[in-house]
């Protein structure tokens, strides 16, 4: 039995606003990481403001698990009221609590968060990069398109293929834009990769992909302007 449910069974039910200030009272006074981990399992339960404000308190405490818990429970909301505090975490220690984080901000679709996004796609963590190019292809914000194109040479392949899928939902046509163009020269640097030859073999593919974009675009507007000419 919880600490919260403790209180429900003491005595009358009171109603369920006075029920979470004392189920707050007792989590601050929760002292070892498990016993705050249990608290937020009960929290998460309860459909309350009041949740909400302790889980968003626990996004600072010195334990990882225990800021994991909290935005998971969080993240599972998907109020975009939450946003800056999720913001925060994006540098957290825990990848994993960094995971949550980015799907937290593809669960809202803000399209402001897109270019901090774009910089997890850089993150040491694969499923970081993972997790931020799910996102990007859910918030759907142009912005993101020279990054995701240079997510086609990582070293996973689950990366590049979800890169792919959010390129593809932010515009169906995306070889073709500037956006994507302009990830050609890091592209190149990349195939030169020696120490990690499949990422070079990724880059390559992806340059050929653009390069072929270019040239049929080159020869559409030559054409054109040979048939202007005549």
């Amino acid at each position: 039995m919880s600490w919260l449910d403790s209180i429900r069974r003491s005595g009358k039910t009171p109603p369920i606003a006075t029920t979470l200030k004392a189920a707050q009272r007792l989590f601050k006074s929760a002292r070892t990481p498990e016993d705050r981990l249990a608290a937020i399992a009960a929290l998460v339960q309860e459909p309350n403001p009041l949740v909400a404000s302790t889980l968003l308190e626990c996004l600072g405490d010195p334990e990882a698990r225990v800021r994991l818990a909290a935005a998971q429970g969080l993240e599972q909301q998907a109020d975009p009221t939450h946003r800056d505090h999720f913001l925060g975490l994006l540098a957290d220690q825990s990848f994993e609590v960094r995971v949550v984080t980015i799907q937290y901000l593809g669960r809202i679709r803000d399209p402001e968060a897109a270019q901090v996004l774009s910089s997890c796609l850089a993150d040491s963590d694969s499923d970081v990069r993972l997790a931020a190019a799910v996102a990007l292809g859910q918030i759907r914000n142009p912005v993101a398109i020279e990054s995701l194109v240079l997510s086609l040479a990582d070293q996973e392949q689950a990366v590049r293929h979800a890169a792919v899928a959010a390129l593809e939902n932010i515009n169906l046509r995306w070889v073709r834009t500037a956006d994507a163009q302009r990830a050609i020269p890091r592209l190149e640097a990349l195939r030169g990769d020696q120490q990690q030859p499949w990422v070079a073999a990724a880059a390559q593919k992806a340059l050929e992909k653009l390069r072929e974009a270019k040239d049929r675009d080159t020869d559409f507007w030559n054409r054109e302007s040979g048939i202007r000419n005549l």
